[in-house]
């Protein structure tokens, strides 16, 4: 997945702000989604960022947003996705200062969650799964190496499912066979009947992905993720404790109740539809340009 696919999904609603055409033919190997005021040691190369923004003031002004960009420049971050909702825009400081150093700027509206964008991504590089050689080429390093030690251990598939989709929160994704019978779900799917997974299967709601047997045509398993409600208002939340000064965002997803807290956690809002009919967003001349839309592919 490439940083323009991000500017042709409608549902996202992204507005790029700066970029040419060669950043944004950057490939995306990751999210990071953070309000540290030098977030470098946690980034990854080709990685886009997520961030709310919190970080920067008016007093703190181009310094803070040279601070922030040049983390991303020499972590090798492919695009910067930035926030309206803090300060009503994208301030003109961190602007500038991606136009300097190269890093790709898009602004988020404050209707788009950046969950929304964290699936889209995942969901995408899970597609992609299907018509690669490797079929792992795509999924975090971390994640591999947790699914391979679970294999070996001789893990059932509900854990192996669950710990795949772990990195993206409560997902509801299920393991089912072509009579819509179901293998594994992760703990956010609710339980379903077959005839009701099967009709989804032959309506092609949601996304469906064919896991090709080894054995037999007749064992072909399917990984279902049922239609999504989208996106809801609001982005990444603040403890009501924070500052701009001292605010941070970590990088590791949030986990559903019940599970092992990790080292650090994000913040995230539960999506919910994009309203329809909404008026564009209006941005003073030469600031902006949105980028022409298509229909994204479903797999």
């Amino acid at each position: 997945m490439h940083v323009d696919h991000l500017l042709q999904l409608e549902s996202l609603d992204l507005t790029l702000l700066w970029g040419d055409a060669a950043l944004l033919k950057q490939e995306i190997s990751g999210v990071t989604a953070t309000d540290l005021e030098d977030p470098a040691r946690f980034l990854q190369p080709g990685e886009i960022v997520l961030s709310g923004l919190v970080w920067w003031s008016a007093e703190g002004g181009r310094a803070k947003a040279d601070r922030f960009v040049s983390a991303l420049r020499t972590s090798g971050a492919a695009a910067l996705l930035a926030g309206e909702e803090t300060h009503g825009e994208v301030p003109g400081h961190v602007l500038d200062a991606c136009r300097e150093q190269g890093i790709a700027l898009l602004a988020v509206p404050a209707r788009t969650n950046f969950r929304a964008i964290t699936e889209a991504v995942y969901l995408r590089q899970w597609g992609d799964l299907s018509r690669r050689p490797s079929p792992h080429y795509l999924l975090p390093e971390n994640v591999r190496h947790e699914l391979s030690h679970l294999l070996a251990q001789d893990a059932s598939p509900e854990e192996l499912l669950d710990r795949a989709f772990a990195h993206l929160g409560d997902l509801p994704c299920y393991l089912v066979t072509a009579t819509g019978r179901t293998i594994a779900r992760t703990p956010a799917a609710p339980a379903l009947p077959p005839h009701h997974l099967a009709d989804s299967l032959r309506r092609d709601a949601g996304i469906s992905l064919r896991v090709n047997s080894e054995t037999s045509p007749y064992d072909t398993w399917y990984l279902h993720l049922p239609a999504s409600e989208g996106p809801r208002p609001g982005c990444c939340t603040r403890s009501p404790t924070s500052s701009p000064s001292t605010t941070t965002t970590s990088t590791a997803p949030v986990r559903p109740p019940g599970r092992p807290p990790t080292s650090s956690s994000r913040c995230w809002t539960r999506p919910a539809p994009t309203p329809r009919g909404c008026a564009p967003r209006c941005a003073p001349a030469g600031c902006r340009s949105r980028a022409p839309s298509s229909s994204s592919p479903r797999r």
